[in-house]
């Protein structure tokens, strides 16, 4: 699977484990009896296992790490706060109040991680966005774009990520 395809697939899981939570949530409010089927406790865990190990490799091929990447760190920091609240909104709140409002506390972290990764910068949605896409995206097209060249050979054109946009240029050529 090329780079693309693999930050595809996390794309989609991330989005698939968000609607989850919601309907989940949903269910939780309502009391339904959905929330304890089979289906409904191992398929979030399937899908958020895919989501986690497309990270772990799309952080390896782009030569980033969260200890050398404050929007990485701060995702994981947030993955973190997400599973807390996650499992206090779905099985640990002794209330419906406290699970109500856990449950929102994760669906507000949930879209904050999900500004970090579009941002590139650990505060996201709450940044004044005072640095411009470049110098915030460089890390990580630097490291797609060394992931370009390990993988790819002569003049085939590609995909590339910079501030949000794509745009198709040759890679490099041998000569």
């Amino acid at each position: 699977m090329s780079y693309l395809d693999v930050r595809l697939l996390h794309i989609t899981c991330a989005l698939l484990s968000l609607v989850g939570f919601v309907v989940r949530g949903a269910w939780m409010l309502r009391a339904s009896p959905l929330l304890s089927h089979r289906l409904t406790r191992t398929l979030p865990h399937l899908n958020d296992t895919l989501l986690l190990a497309a990270a772990v490799w799309l952080a390896w091929q782009s030569g980033v790490s969260p200890w050398s990447t404050p929007w990485l760190g701060a995702k994981v920091i947030g993955l973190l706060a997400y599973i807390v609240l996650g499992a206090i909104a779905l099985r640990r709140g002794r209330t419906p109040q406290i699970r109500l409002a856990a449950w929102c506390a994760a669906l507000l972290v949930f879209v904050w991680m999900l500004s970090v990764a579009r941002l590139r910068t650990p505060a996201g949605f709450f940044s004044a966005h005072s640095e411009s896409g470049r110098e915030r995206n460089q890390p990580f097209t630097s490291g797609l774009l060394a992931w370009q060249d390990k993988h790819h050979s002569s003049t085939a054109a590609s995909t590339v990520v910079r501030s949000g946009a794509r745009f198709s240029e040759p890679m490099h050529t041998v000569r």
